[in-house]
């Protein structure tokens, strides 16, 4: 997306758009932030589409009129709960706190002149149209090639990020660096660790197991945290929608976000074999073997969803804590 197409989008939000009290916070009793401050924020973000169409979604408003597919896609993922697109939901994935390895190195890909959806799709087991909808919405830089000050914004930010000496944070400033100066995505698997023939390639098996290992351990632990109901609990939301579907929650669907009411009967199934992966997974298991950190069980879950659903209204808007890149 073009610095132009993108300041048209931006200016197509209203001031008290989510997005911008997301940026900037709330102000009240102030001025809210101008047009050039909104300009200046928003022309930085290279996962503008990404974060403005969650948030929009999150407070339950529609996004205005001239957006791009690629936003109404993201859209229709955050606010209804029977949408079913891969793409975004690879996105999502990727968004997640524990693969930032693999979102840097998916990063860096897309810097490089050479990083084509071809060979990021090779080296990722994935589509290519995984890869143009996460460039286009969560790291848009191909449009903006020649704008240097852009460029090294971000690069400025990954590196500042380095600076706390996280060894995940260098290696994606060390990844970020490289293609940014040399442009050649060789390079970067090669730093990556990643061979020139795949070899070392994670199956799409192996890769969907750490992936359900991995939502399994954020939907536990925030769980622990007291956060009960799919709206609240975003990986929890992901198990229900795509690791764990059952054609007996459609009927029993009220709200078209992620604030959906079931019976107990419903999810049994689903109980009885999240238990027995919390059981037998060593990594999950991990999480869950000190008493003082027990989450509520999914029964527990259950009846405390229930109980909301019946004593408070509906509330419009996907719940979008946790999955959205600065």
């Amino acid at each position: 997306m073009t610095r132009n197409r993108q300041e048209q989008l931006l200016l197509s939000l209203p001031e008290e758009a989510p997005y911008f009290t997301w940026v900037f916070g709330s102000h009240p009793g102030g001025q809210p932030p101008s047009v050039s401050m909104r300009l200046n924020k928003a022309l930085s973000d290279p996962a503008f589409i990404w974060n403005a169409v969650a948030r929009h979604a999150a407070a339950g408003l529609t996004l205005p009129d001239g957006w791009p597919v690629e936003a109404l896609r993201i859209y229709r993922h955050f606010s209804d709960l029977n949408a079913m697109d891969e793409s975004v939901l690879f996105a999502e994935r990727l968004n997640l706190p524990s693969n930032q390895g693999p979102r840097d190195l998916m990063r860096a890909l897309l810097s490089c002149d050479d990083g084509t959806n071809e060979l990021i799709g090779d080296r990722f087991q994935c589509e290519i149209d995984d890869t143009r909808l996460f460039h286009e919405s969560c790291w848009n830089v191909r449009d903006r090639k020649d704008e240097p000050l852009y460029r090294a914004r971000l690069l400025r930010a990954t590196r500042l990020a380095a600076e706390s000496g996280l060894e995940q944070a260098v290696f994606g400033a060390r990844l970020l660096t490289l293609a940014t100066e040399r442009g050649e995505a060789q390079l970067v698997l090669e730093a990556a660790g990643v061979s020139a023939d795949g070899a070392n390639q994670t199956s799409t098996g192996m890769l969907s197991g750490q992936i359900e290992r991995e939502l399994l351990m954020l939907a536990n632990s925030e769980l622990a945290k007291g956060r009960t109901s799919p709206e609240q609990n975003r990986a929890l939301a992901l198990l229900l929608k795509y690791l764990w579907p059952s054609e007996a929650l459609a009927p029993s669907v009220h709200d078209p976000c992620f604030g959906f009411k079931f019976k107990s009967a419903d999810l049994q199934a689903l109980i009885d074999d999240a238990m027995r992966r919390l059981q037998i997974d060593p990594e999950t298991k991990e999480q869950t073997a000190n008493p003082e950190s027990l989450a509520p069980s999914l029964e527990d879950l259950l009846k405390a969803n229930q109980d909301n659903n019946q004593n408070s209204p509906t509330r419009p808007g996907a719940g979008t804590e946790g999955g959205h890149l600065l």
